[in-house]
């Protein structure tokens, strides 16, 4: 019937998913699915079998959600609507968005509760991570040939072994910036083009990305200072209960919040800065922008300083001794105590105490007048390591101070 009523659609190398229900955006125009055909050209004609959408203004059920889960910074809590608006809107900037990483302090942070409220209604695939890059590659393709149509890759529950201190994936890096990719044949199947439609999204409390991923990354992290047992929420099950019940009215809110920045004139936040994605940046922190939503992406100068061993050490010890002119020696000491000698100090020069000073001071060279993130328990303050020489007596000394930036303090929201 459909054949007959729109011959077109039987050109299904064109028609995006028939089978698919859930609403989605016009790349160009920002409009939304209507009921039946839409034919938005070449790669984007599909049948929508679903209702018009509600638009609401009001984003009551979202922050009542919000309010429930143990975000690190006001930042992570914006960008966790940030990763909402990408999956609505997974039609613009193919091979030009970021992939999505939650990631926690612990097991049963809330991850997956995040995940859920992201990906909403959408088509949700779920794998597990292979340190080996083939073998990844090879899961991920077999998932997109069985299923073509999906919106979200969840890959969950990323765990690293010893021999494996980073997160990576070749395959991930070239379908976030690729609009296709080509999935390899089998003796039965030929080799097949696919459209990158689809969102990644990972959970993990275990390991970092890589430095190439990293530069795509949207960073959601979470920091739960409660028992398991000691977290009732009065909203019930937040994944189970709250998010399957109110899913229809959070698409409405994420909706409500499209329909008005485009009222305002679909301003871009040109403040805003993403190292691989900008175009993506600046319109979705224009969406949050026009809703009153601040801090989008504020995060992620910490969470790839955090991703470098390094720098990680060199927040703790700039956590220890902060505003403080020290030598090297001195910092060696302190460097000892906190347990940071091997991060800091090259493994040739680990042999005698004096060697220990001087490897010290090649890496604090090395990262002089560079900003580190120091952590405290309610709050993340950015400090820039300054060197100063002098003399003690007779002999110029080096000395060098993790020095605060006045207007650099993150707070830890409250909760609600």
């Amino acid at each position: 019937i459909l054949a007959r009523v729109m011959p077109r659609l039987t050109i299904t190398s064109e028609v995006m998913s028939m089978s698919n229900p859930w609403l989605r955006n016009r790349p160009d125009t920002f409009e939304w699915s209507s009921p039946g055909y839409n034919d938005w050209g070449a790669g984007h004609r599909h049948f929508y079998a679903g209702k018009r959408p509600t638009i609401c203004r009001s984003r009551e059920v979202i922050d009542r959600f919000q309010d429930q889960v143990a975000y690190a910074s006001a930042s992570d809590r914006t960008n966790a609507i940030a990763a909402a608006l990408t999956v609505q809107l997974r039609n613009h900037f193919i091979g030009k968005r970021p992939f999505i990483s939650i990631t926690g302090n612990k097991s049963h942070c809330g991850k997956n509760t995040v995940a859920s409220f992201v990906s909403g209604g959408s088509a949700v695939r779920s794998l597990t991570y292979e340190s080996t890059g083939w073998a990844f590659e090879k899961k991920v393709q077999n998932v997109l040939r069985t299923d073509p149509g999906l919106d979200v890759l969840l890959i969950d529950n990323i765990r690293l072994d010893r021999a494996n201190g980073f997160i990576q994936s070749a395959w991930m890096e070239s379908t976030l910036t690729s609009e296709e990719s080509t999935l390899s044949g089998c003796r039965s199947e030929a080799a097949a083009s696919l459209t990158n439609q689809f969102v990644y999204v990972t959970t993990t409390n275990d390991g970092w990305f890589s430095p190439d991923l990293l530069n795509r990354v949207l960073p959601i992290h979470l920091i739960e200072r409660r028992d398991v047992t000691d977290r009732a929420s009065p909203l019930g099950d937040l994944k189970n209960e709250y998010l399957v019940r109110h899913r229809a009215e959070i698409e409405s809110e994420l909706f409500g919040m499209i329909e008005c920045w485009k009222a305002k004139g679909s301003p871009q936040d040109t403040a805003v800065r993403h190292p691989s994605f900008p175009e993506w940046a600046r319109t979705i922190g224009g969406i949050l922008m026009a809703n009153g939503l601040s801090d989008f992406l504020a995060n992620l100068k910490e969470r790839m300083a955090q991703a470098d061993p390094t720098k990680r050490a060199l927040g703790l010890l700039g956590a220890e001794v902060p505003d403080q002119w020290l030598t090297a020696s001195e910092l060696e000491l302190i460097v000892a105590k906190l347990g940071l000698t091997k991060c800091l100090i090259s493994p040739n020069s680990l042999s005698t105490p004096h060697s220990r000073v001087t490897g010290l001071g090649k890496t604090l060279a090395d990262y002089v007048e560079k900003s580190v993130i120091c952590h405290y328990d309610d709050r993340m303050v950015e400090r820039t390591l300054r060197r100063s020489r002098n003399r003690a007596g007779q002999e110029p000394q080096q000395r060098y101070c993790f020095e605060t930036n006045g207007d650099t303090v993150t707070a830890v929201p409250a909760k609600g």
